[in-house]
Formats: C-alpha cells, structure tokens, sequence
C-alpha cells in the first residue's frame, strides 16, 4: 500500500542552500530536478514493497537493477539466467511498462503536491521550481530519489546526478563554475550515454567538465555524431530556457458519494453498496481502458485519509476492481469514528495486455499428416516455434508439440 499526501501545499523554496548559506534570487526561483536512478528496478520494488535487490530484465537481459543488487555484482547486460549465481538474494523480474507508469504517476502527484510548476520527460526524471525546501528534502529521503537545484535545468540534472539518493545538492549560480570544474566528464556515464564518450573525451585532454566546456558544439558533433554532440553541447554550454509552465495530471476516472446527515457508514450492506456503485460508475468512465493503480479518499469531516495501491496487472474487470476497492478501503474505515464522504479513483490508464493472433489457419495436409501420425507414435509430430529475443542463434527457435485439432476446431 502507498500513502499519498492529504493536502498541496504551494510555498516557495526557502531562502538558504545545503552550506547554510542565503540564496541569491537565481536560485531561489532556479530549476529543481529529481531524479530516480535505475528507474525500472526502483519501481518494481516500490510496487511490490520489498527491500530486498531486484534485477528487472528485457529480451533476456538485465536492464535495470537496483543499487543492493548492483553491490551483490549484477551487472546492466548481463544474461538473466546468470543473475541468480552472481547474487542469489536479488529477485529477477520482466519489465512492465504499466508499473513503471503508474509507479511515476504515483511520483508526479507526490511532486505536484509540491508545487504546481511541473514537467517530465522521460520516466523518472522530473523537473520543477518553487517548492518547499523541507518538504522536497523529505520527498527525496522517503523516494531515495537524487535531487539537484541550478539555474538551469541541464545544470541541475548534472547536480542530480552528482547527488546521493536521498540528499538535496544545490547549485547557486555562483557556484556553478567551481562546480564545473571539480566534477569528471564521468557524469555523463550516469545520465545514460554510453561509456566510451568520458573516455573519449579524457583521452583528448577534457577530464572535467569545465575543460570540455570549451569545445564547441560543431567540434562535440564532429567528434560523436549530431545527436550526441547536441546533447553534450546542452549540458556543458547550456542555452537559454524557457520557464517551467503548470503541470496538467493525467486522466483518471474519479466517483464520490457524500453521506447525508442521517446515514451510517459502518453499517456493512450501506458500506459495500456505496463501494460497489463508485466502483461501477468509475468502470463506465474507463471507456475500455484498464486501470492499474487505485486510490481512495476517505473524509471524516475533520482530516482526509488517503491511500493507493498499484494492481498486480492492469485490468478492466469490474468483479476484480470491486474486490480491490474493497481490499483497500476496509482497513481504513476500521480505523475512522465517522465518515462524511468517500472518493474512488481509477489511475494510470492503459490499453492492458495484447497477444499477438494467428492470421492464416494451419495448412490442411499437416493436420491430415499429424491425424494419422499420432495415433501409431504419439508425440512424435512436432513443430518449431521462434523465441524472441533469444541470447544464442541455438536457442532462436524450441521444438513444441504439434497439437491435432478437432474439426469443429478448425
């Protein structure tokens, strides 16, 4: 279970940095960037709850790994079968877009209760701009997410690349050149580039990120390509930016009964039918779209109870909902003297699970073939079917059973 902050609270930073020292206004109104490390493997741990190292997997190898599982010696592109002899206490996972989705839409509410001024692009990085110090502090402790403040957003992505999980590094502009000039080109290993381009640039005489400051961009595209060479420009030369605008939440379908003066919503039959109609009404707002993230409101009067849960997979079932509400809530009223309304959730939308279909039938003269085969030497009709993303050109393809189909089967 995931407990969301009850109430936003929108106030501006305040006005000292990490060395105790005042905050120039740059600062003070400057970009913040938060980011999750690993943010596939910290997604399933959080949606799962567990402490224990996860190494998350994609066509057969390691994609993602947690920083337990990362000290046990998991390596990113390692093959998944050799992460249990490496590390037996990490636990092995496929990836899920749809956790991953909605564990960030967990994440950008968490934020957005923080401030209004709110964007993403990718998953797991978010920047933002006049929120309070002491709550993104314990924001970025509860996450254990790295937080960097700058003028800039790409100088704050490098300071939040710098910082440990869990700490706030911020960056006045005066001391951005200092900042420059004592952190490696290293940096960029961890932003997601690849690894030869730090030591390309150290074996050019560019160790640090001053020193590489001072190519320019025509050089960086010459030497790593436009793409590359754009983007290492925009980090060590950054342009001028745009502000941070208002942050739009995603859709969600939301119900909310208000009790009269005269009803009692520790009577069970009240309760569960109160439950079942939001949950009904929600249903017939997803409009076909599955929902993998739940969460309830729970108003006594006086204080708003909230809690979430993100679903072992996203489902568009009513009776499964229906009893996932019900599962959620119920611990939650045990606990309440009163209650004054209830609010049901849906969040974190998706298409759900798809499967891919055969488009032509089997050929008829393989079944006649398997029909009189089968019976004189059973099992020996077999067919091969391909493995995607298989690791060796020996396990592209498995041998299976050929399966004899009945005619009204056909």
């Amino acid at each position: 279970m995931i407990s969301i902050p009850r109430s936003p609270r929108y106030e501006p930073l305040s006005p000292t940095n990490s060395w105790g020292e005042e905050m120039d206004g740059a600062l003070t109104k400057g970009m913040i960037c938060l980011c999750l490390p690993e943010f596939p493997a910290w997604a399933v741990a959080r949606s799962l709850s567990t402490k224990s190292p996860v190494a998350v997997v994609q066509g057969g190898k390691v994609v993602s790994a947690s920083h337990h599982a990362l000290q046990s010696g998991v390596r990113i592109g390692m093959a998944a079968g050799r992460v249990a002899d490496v590390s037996a206490r990490t636990s092995v996972h496929l990836r899920d877009a749809t956790c991953e989705q909605a564990m960030w839409d967990y994440t950008l509410e968490r934020l957005h209760t923080l401030t209004p001024f709110l964007e993403t692009g990718e998953r797991g990085v978010a920047y933002l701009r006049d929120g309070h110090r002491d709550d993104l502090e314990a924001l970025a402790i509860d996450l254990k997410a790295c937080v960097g403040i700058a003028p800039t957003r790409r100088v704050a992505r490098l300071a939040a690349a710098r910082a440990a999980p869990g700490y706030v590094l911020s960056l006045p502009k005066k001391r951005v050149a200092g900042f420059f000039k004592h952190t490696s080109v290293d940096v960029f290993a961890v932003l997601g580039l690849d690894n030869d381009i730090p030591e390309r640039l150290q074996l050019f005489g560019y160790p640090t990120l001053d020193r590489a400051a001072t190519l320019s961009e025509r050089h960086l595209k010459a030497q790593f390509g436009a793409a590359v060479g754009k983007k290492l420009s925009a980090y060590l030369n950054p342009p001028r930016e745009r502000p941070i605008g208002l942050y739009r939440p995603s859709k969600a379908a939301v119900t909310t009964y208000i009790l009269e003066w005269d009803e009692d919503m520790q009577y069970e039959k009240k309760f569960d039918a109160v439950t079942a109609r939001l949950v009904e009404e929600a249903h017939e707002k997803l409009k076909g779209w599955c929902c993998r993230r739940l969460v309830a409101r729970l108003y006594d009067g006086k204080s708003e109870q909230v809690v979430s849960r993100i679903l072992p997979k996203a489902s568009d079932k009513l009776p499964y909902l229906l009893r996932q509400v019900r599962a959620l809530i119920r611990p939650e009223l045990e606990g309440m003297g009163s209650l004054s309304s209830l609010s049901i959730e849906l969040r974190s939308f998706s298409v759900g699970d798809t499967r891919q279909g055969s488009l032509w039938r089997s050929r008829p003269a393989l079944e006649d073939v398997a029909r009189k085969v089968e019976p004189r030497f059973p099992g020996a009709c077999m067919r091969a079917v391909h493995v995607p993303y298989a690791l060796l050109p020996e396990d592209e393809y498995r041998h299976e059973p050929f399966v004899v189909l009945d005619e009204d089967e056909r």
